[in-house]
């Protein structure tokens, strides 16, 4: 994964001049979105069209990979992916080693093109460009510059550059005529890069990644004047939004036992790029079969006329034609494709956009990418996060995903308390406590990816209930935070013993993980077994005091059953040197009764 980072704000209370108990940061993001360029050194010919929704084209036309390819983290973008100008490396490291640093980050660089056009005066290279995003804002030192290459003399010059941005800048075009000789060569290249600095260390767990600039649809070519500037494009803006009501994903057997009641949903944002109406003939949805089960499906949507410059979404709503095939996996993977017409003019290539989804064993109102990082600030040591879920079927809670953001100067790994509540439904928020469990360590090595935790016993819950943690550190604990659900009323936190409403938009990646609905009755791990050596290597003994069990199964992190062993005796041996090293779940059954413990697989 990408190793991004963040750079936090405080907010202040006017009314009282003290300091927000809450607290985000910006700038998280996958290193699998920075493109593996080819080093070769083909010249190529104009025109030159790349708005990034293509990945080969991209490769095509580039010949560095230090920038990111982003799809949600700009403001109204004119195309779905935009690159993005930041303060880490192609590995996810900053740049900078120090704080109040000042220095050169990203680059952007072209392959080189055949620009021998001598005497022509109607080469222009135009672009769009905007600062801060959903993110952080570029401060006065910092800028985004643009730099052409003259073949003849070998010599990168500056022809123009961007500081001092404002904030809620949209994308602005920047259109540039090139007359002069020493660039109408062939062997032309341009290049952008950005300039960082990086903040002083006052809170030192809220410093990450910062400064972003979003750059989008490059065009270079002939035949072109200072105001062609407006693209005969409609184009996707972003990824399909396939809701299950409000989920992006829900347990797969979940969905079996209540499709009739879940509303699925699908939403499309496009943009027309063009100064005048441009109209949409027809738009297709399919769902592609990844196993050999689901049938191709098509969702169909008629004419529509954009006005000039218009952002606009089309939206199905309940989808009650489709439904997802009954299996005996415990999943289920497919692709969503999405697919419209306009007319021969409009270029192209952003015309289609692919998602790969999974039905599984979690919950998940995120799309797996996270704009933004969330916590309490230092000096709230103990407080408690919450956010609400609602549970289609009565079910066992296995464990919890959290998604942990990495900063710039990380501290020590730390532990937490996991928290399971009931619904306060009175109240609207969370109740009483169902479960809860400390020793939760982070692993600051799998920072900005998904870390799971196994419970070490299974949490009944039905309706509505709440997982989150507690703080054990000033720091915070910099959760990732996902812009593309607006919505702030799912997310609680508790400083002084009461329960607040967040006061910032988008939601928590903090997944409830569901494991099988069928158990006997949920008991402690008693006396009467015991399991070790506990981490184990090759091998566990599960030994018996005073009778044998019917059953000894175990579950993977994600609830799959990786072994089972019936009949087991009293003194049971399982070789476990097959499985790969992680946290598994020991189920032992006896007489109607569930013993459940935790191991480590080293």
């Amino acid at each position: 994964m990408k190793l991004k980072y963040f750079l936090t704000i405080i907010l202040f209370s006017f009314s009282n001049i003290i300091f927000s108990q809450e607290v985000i940061s910006f700038g998280n993001f996958d290193i699998n979105q920075r493109p593996d360029i080819s080093k070769s050194n083909e010249t190529i010919e104009i025109p030159f069209i790349d708005d990034f929704s293509v990945l080969d084209s991209f490769l095509c036309h580039f010949e560095d990979n230090y920038i990111t390819i982003e799809p949600e983290a700009a403001i109204n973008p004119p195309t779905i992916n935009t690159v993005m100008f930041d303060a880490i490396d192609n590995q996810g490291n900053f740049y900078a080693t120090n704080y109040n640093s000042s220095l050169i980050a990203d680059y952007l660089t072209s392959k080189p093109i055949d620009l021998f056009y001598h005497g022509e005066t109607t080469v222009f290279f135009s672009f769009y460009y905007q600062p801060k995003g959903n993110l952080d804002l570029p401060e006065q030192n910092d800028s985004l510059v643009l730099q052409f290459f003259a073949p003849n003399q070998n010599k990168w010059n500056k022809v123009w550059s961007a500081s001092s941005p404002n904030e809620g800048q949209k994308f602005r075009c920047v259109n540039i005529n090139i007359s002069d000789t020493s660039y109408l060569q062939k062997g032309f290249k341009f290049r952008f890069y950005n300039r960082i600095s990086m903040p002083s260390n006052t809170f030192p767990s809220r410093v990450s990644n910062c400064d972003q600039w979003f750059v989008d649809y490059i065009i270079l070519d002939t035949n072109r004047t200072p105001n062609d500037t407006f693209p005969y494009d409609i184009a996707f803006q972003s990824n399909i939004d396939l809701k299950f009501d409000e989920y992006q994903t829900i347990p797969y057997s979940h969905y079996l036992e209540n499709k009739n009641a879940i509303n699925l949903n699908c939403k499309f944002y496009l943009r027309n790029n063009k100064n005048t109406s441009l109209s949409l003939n027809s738009l297709k949805v399919i769902f592609e079969d990844k196993d050999n089960i689901l049938e191709d499906y098509e969702l169909l949507f008629g004419d529509h006329t954009f006005s000039s410059f218009l952002n606009d979404n089309l939206y199905f709503d309940n989808i009650d034609e489709f439904e997802f095939p009954t299996t005996n996996n415990q999943e289920l993977k497919y692709n969503l494709r999405a697919n419209y017409i306009t007319d021969t003019k409009d270029f192209s290539p952003n015309n289609t956009i692919n998602q790969y989804k999974e039905l599984s064993v979690i919950y998940a109102y995120d799309d797996g990418t996270a704009e933004n990082g969330y916590g309490l600030n230092e000096g709230s040591i103990y407080g408690y996060v919450a956010q609400k879920y609602f549970t289609y079927s009565t079910d066992y809670l296995t464990g919890i995903q959290v998604y942990i953001n990495k900063t710039f100067k990380d501290v020590q790994p730390y532990y937490f308390y996991a928290y399971v509540w009931d619904s306060d439904d009175e109240n609207a928020k969370p109740g009483t406590v169902l479960f809860a469990q400390d020793g939760f360590e982070i692993d600051f090595d799998k920072r900005n990816e998904f870390q799971t935790f196994v419970f070490p016993q299974p949490v009944e819950v039905s309706d509505t209930f709440y997982i989150g943690w507690q703080k054990t550190v000033e720091e915070m604990m910099n959760l990732g935070m996902d812009l593309s659900f607006a919505e702030n009323n799912k997310k609680y936190y508790n400083i002084y013993g009461n329960w607040e409403l967040s006061s910032f938009d988008g939601i928590l990646m903090i997944r409830p993980i569901f494991g099988d609905t069928n158990l006997a009755d949920i008991q402690d791990f008693s006396d009467n077994f015991d399991v070790y050596p506990n981490p184990a290597d090759n091998y566990i003994l599960i030994t018996s005091n005073n009778q044998n069990a019917d059953m000894i199964q175990i579950y993977d992190i994600t609830g799959k059953n990786v072994i089972d062993i019936e009949n087991p005796q009293k003194n049971q041996t399982i070789d476990i040197s097959s499985l790969p090293s992680g946290i598994y779940l020991i189920k032992i059954i006896y007489e109607d009764k569930f013993y459940s413990e935790r191991i480590i697989k080293k």
